[in-house]
């Protein structure tokens, strides 16, 4: 399957669920915009957002929220459509786009009273 077709299949499967989501994009470095999405809960809750950050090969679309607690996903440099579709190779100093992903967050939302920020692989 393509990376679009999986996109595409990913958030036709959302709407058809009514699963509630936002995508964003955040601003980075020359031109360059980060793909963050959050999958919200239906309700306000007071658990943690899940700051996720996928590795070389993921989508930030392979990742959904379950038991009530909002996610926010991002492809960073390197990874999935930031590298397919801009070309943004990897960049070792991982808090530059975390920063920027969670900063276009907050522009929009409040912010929660806690963070948990989780790497995988090459998002780690």
């Amino acid at each position: 399957m393509s990376a679009a077709k999986n996109i595409r299949s990913f958030y036709a499967g959302l709407d058809t669920l009514g699963v509630a989501y936002q995508q964003i994009k955040a601003p980075y470095g020359e031109g360059h915009r980060l793909g963050p999405s959050t999958t919200l809960p239906p309700k306000v809750v007071r658990r943690p957002l899940i700051i996720l950050g996928g590795g070389y090969d993921s989508t930030l679309e392979e990742d959904a929220r379950e038991h009530g607690y909002a996610v926010l996903t991002y492809d960073g440099p390197g990874q999935g459509s930031v590298l397919r579709d801009q070309g943004l190779t990897f960049a070792h100093a991982w808090e530059k786009p975390t920063t920027a992903v969670v900063d276009a967050f907050l522009a929009g939302h409040s912010r929660p009273r806690y963070m948990v920020l989780v790497g995988m692989s090459m998002g780690g």
